[in-house]
């Protein structure tokens, strides 16, 4: 007999379990599979601002005040210490050339620090993905919903007369025997075995990596020929990362920053793509590096992990010189120890996000690359969209599924413009950061709206929907493909002439973004640092939690 419950989530990263804790905690019946079992690793570890207004949304509105403290670094360490995180004050970005030690100048010309919070207690946060999915996964399950490892769905089937899947899901269960070995040495032994359940389920929601794990049954296919971003990426975490900070104050920096450079997603830009560092507490850091794809440099064919790894650190030497002494600590399997990961392409989409009884949260339907770390909070908005159409009246459930199935479209589309519109500034960093303004005029007019009415998004999520910033984004997108072509056919010369084209584009960029910029983004005066870009974080949820606690 089947088990009959109200929604099937397929992966219990952060996405699939917060949804999962907000529908349990709503009453309704809840079953969780996932291939992996936590804790576990997983890269995506960068929070903003927006995604902290959204937790703090989403504890309030659904009854969820255990979640409302991780929107905030301050709240999440005196209420939570043992989840490990990073702090976060905002975005720092530091341009390297080619087997060159990092420099600068006085205008600051190769770096920028754009600052998203006043201060350390309401500063965003980076989070140690082990033990935040650990902890989401286990709060799901505490609230009702039935978690459900190393499994996998191997059957559903659609019944359009009950509007009901009947799924198949089968768990693979490991177990330790013991065993001589052929020297009289007694070995442990893991065995498998594995067992089936029968789910009647109204809905099938997918919330793993790339939406492979549902497609078969639900009928969506790969739709990512059209994304202009092809980046790859090669990362790890790390033990023992030198603070490049402390070499920049030591080397360059000639007054005090407006905040600490390790303290924020750093970006190191090359002429091929860039690393990124993200700390946590304790000697900890996320490392990667993502290639954009645009370079003429070429890394070594059929290289190694190890190899990447090696030819680009050793072409930017001052990050080689920070991980001089660093461990590489994960990924670990256990049949290759410990390693780095490599992704040949990060951009993917799906042909749909909605259909007859299934649902692609956003990390499921699409995605783009790291750069501005949008994807926390693009799952969180899913997340919130979601809920409302499965928990509100059954009348307006249509029409929020097929609204959202249409904005998630645009949404992605939309990171793409701004991802593949700085990678086409490579070489460049300024260009490249140039170019990156127009992500942040729209993320901070999307917080103020936040701090408005955080259930309202007039111009859609990140302003997806704001026709006159697409507008100026996608005439801005035409020129930097054009200074790209010249570059490549060698137009672009070192010399006097581009320092004026570069100058040309910054200027134009400064001029189409000044509607919206009321924080002197490329503003020269303020020379390439940006204090508090975001809204106060005035908290509902948040301040009621950190009050009782």
């Amino acid at each position: 007999m089947a088990q009959r419950v109200f929604a099937l989530v397929v992966g219990s990263g952060f996405a699939g379990s917060i949804l999962a804790w907000v529908l349990s905690r709503a009453g309704r019946d809840v079953v969780v599979i996932d291939r992996g079992r936590h804790p576990r690793f997983a890269i995506g570890e960068s929070s903003t601002p927006t995604a902290d207004f959204l937790l703090d949304y989403l504890a309030h509105r659904w009854n969820l005040p255990e979640l409302a403290p991780l929107a905030a670094f301050g709240t999440w360490q005196a209420v939570y210490p043992e989840i490990r995180c990073g702090l976060k004050r905002g975005f720092s970005y530091f341009g390297h050339s080619p087997n060159q030690p990092y420099e600068d100048t006085p205008d600051h010309s190769h770096s920028m620090l754009v600052a998203a919070s006043a201060s350390d207690a309401w500063s965003d946060t980076q989070w140690y993905r082990s033990d935040v999915d650990d902890f989401l996964a286990r709060s799901a399950s505490n609230s009702g919903a039935r978690l459900i490892e190393q499994s996998s769905i191997e059957q559903a089937n659609w019944d359009p007369g009950t509007k009901r899947w009947l799924v198949t899901v089968r768990t693979n269960h490991a177990a330790n025997s013991h065993a001589a070995s052929s020297t009289g040495a007694v070995d442990r032994v893991e065995t498998t075995t594995s067992s089936t359940e029968l789910l009647e389920t109204n809905w099938i929601i997918d919330a793993s990596g790339n939406g492979n794990a549902t497609a078969l049954w639900c009928g969506h296919t790969n739709d990512s020929d059209w994304m202009r971003t092809r980046s790859s990426a090669i990362f790890g975490h790390f033990d023992g990362v030198e603070s490049f900070s402390k070499w920049y104050e030591q080397t360059i920096r000639d007054e005090p920053e407006i905040f600490d450079a390790d303290d924020a997603a750093q970006h190191h830009i090359s002429d091929r793509g860039w690393f990124w560092m993200l700390r946590f507490l304790g000697n900890r850091c996320s490392v990667g590096f993502v290639d954009a794809n645009v370079a003429t440099t070429s890394i070594p064919e059929h290289a190694s992990s190890a190899e990447r790894w090696d030819w680009l650190i050793k072409r930017t030497p001052t990050v080689g010189k920070m991980l001089e002494r660093a461990q590489l600590v994960a990924p670990c399997d256990s049949s290759s120890g410990v390693r780095l990961e490599w992704v040949s392409r990060m951009s993917r989409c799906r042909s749909n996000a909605v259909g007859d009884g299934w649902i692609l949260l956003p990390v499921a339907y699409g995605f783009v690359d790291p750069l501005h770390s949008f994807g926390i909070a693009h799952s969180l908005s899913g997340i919130a969209r979601i809920a409302e159409a499965l928990l509100g009246p059954d009348s307006d459930r249509a029409g929020l599924l097929e609204s959202y199935a249409n904005d998630i479209r645009a949404e992605i589309d939309w990171f793409d413009t701004l991802i593949s519109g700085s990678y086409l500034g490579l070489p460049s960093d300024r260009d490249f950061l140039a170019y990156a303004s127009l992500y942040f005029i729209a993320a901070i007019d999307f917080e103020k709206q936040m701090v408005a009415d955080p259930s309202h998004w007039p111009h859609g999520f990140l302003n997806a929907g704001h026709q006159a910033m697409r507008h100026v984004a996608s005439d801005l997108w035409r020129i930097a493909k054009t200074r790209h072509q010249y570059r490549q056919v060698g137009v672009d010369q070192v010399g006097e002439a581009p320092r004026t084209k570069q100058n040309d584009f910054v200027n134009a960029m400064r001029l189409a973004i000044q509607p919206w910029n009321h924080v002197g983004l490329l503003d020269p005066s303020l020379r390439q640092r940006l204090n508090h870009t975001a809204p106060p974080k005035r908290f509902r949820g948040l301040i009621s939690s950190a009050t009782q606690t």
